[in-house]
């Protein structure tokens, strides 16, 4: 299996390379021209296009983790229960999938209200699961080799670890085989995706461009009395920027529907500044989340930066949802494969 696993290492390294050169380095490159699209890319006209950022705050923030990690605990400790056969570790990959899941629809429906912008990361724009899961292939095609082969360098130094590949190669049955796959390839997606790229990329996305005299939208988001409000926070935004407003208010040169360019994902716009802020420090919080896969965190907070900006160009969480599952599918393929072969 080994000789395999190199070989479709390095296949995947020239056409990743010949991705990248083709695409001239671009995560989320233009589609075809678009008769509704502004002409002048500076124009006011055309920053109506970009980002929307939800005003969420650090309570938000810590309320998504606070739940997570309590029902983490209460879902492991009743499957703990229930199912005593499980080994410590099947069971808290189920807890964390349970957990995972039962986090992102509560707070996905409880901000329906408080941030409806928040409907935008979860919209397709007319694709398909198939056009959208193609588009994912060749994303980790290109994510993938160059990721792995800093992994592989850096294990040399330090050993690598995974609590998730030891329990799938300790080969502890099917049913253990569907927890784990569960767990990687759909759960833990779903869950880092609406944390890191959703959540915590947009904190931080309006940390870099709040006003100082509205520094407690930083800390309460949404949650504030509404006499606290200014009138530009109380429609939803800040004067500065558009951060909040689930409606993009198009100019009259622009004869698109409302609907149809809020959920554009032809976006040729290029990182600001303060773009770069919450994407390198979101990135910077999921490589450390990963600590105890010893040097792994450092290929992971570049694949941080890249879902990032996937995110910020795509406008929606689908695409890096599909990337990440598909990029733990394929350590999770490897490690099924291998005990197949071992029980055989």
């Amino acid at each position: 299996m080994g000789i395999w696993y190199e070989v479709v290492l390095w296949m995947l390294s020239i056409a990743s390379a010949a991705i990248w050169i083709g695409r001239g380095f671009n995560v989320a490159p233009n589609g075809p021209a678009r008769p509704d699209l502004p002409d002048e890319r500076n124009s006011d006209a055309f920053q109506q296009y970009r980002m929307q950022w939800v005003p969420l705050g650090l309570f938000d923030t810590l309320m998504v983790l606070v739940t997570w990690l309590a029902l983490c605990y209460f879902a492991f400790t009743i499957i703990e229960r229930q199912i005593p056969t499980l080994t410590p570790k099947l069971i808290a990959a189920a807890a964390t999938a349970v957990g995972s899941t039962v986090v992102v629809l509560v707070f996905a429906t409880l901000w329906r209200r408080a941030y409806p912008g928040i409907f935008a990361w979860f919209g397709r724009d007319g694709q398909t699961i198939g056009q959208m899961t193609v588009d994912g292939l060749r994303r980790v095609v290109m994510v993938l080799p160059p990721l792995l082969l800093i992994h592989r360098a850096l294990s040399e130094l330090v050993p690598y670890s995974h609590d998730t590949i030891d329990a799938l190669v300790s080969n502890e049955g099917f049913s253990a085989i569907l927890i784990l796959w569960y767990s990687a390839v759909i759960a833990a997606p779903l869950f880092e995706e609406f944390v890191f790229r959703g959540v915590l990329l947009h904190w931080l996305g309006n940390l870099a461009r709040i006003s100082p005299t509205a520094i407690h939208r930083v800390v309460w988001g949404h949650w504030i009395r509404s006499d606290e409000r200014s009138p530009n926070e109380a429609n939803g935004s800040d004067a500065r920027s558009p951060l909040s407003s689930s409606k993009v208010s198009l100019p009259k040169q622009c004869p698109a529907s409302h609907e149809r360019m809020g959920t554009n994902r032809q976006l040729p716009w290029t990182l600001g500044p303060r773009d770069w802020f919450p994407v390198v420090t979101s990135a910077a919080l999921f490589g450390a989340m990963h600590w105890s896969q010893g040097l792994a965190a450092v290929p992971l907070f570049g694949l941080g930066v890249f879902l990032a900006v996937l995110a910020l160009k795509s406008r929606s969480l689908w695409p890096c949802i599909i990337v990440h599952a598909l990029f733990n599918a394929y350590s999770m393929f490897w490690g099924t494969l291998q005990v197949v072969l071992l029980s055989e």
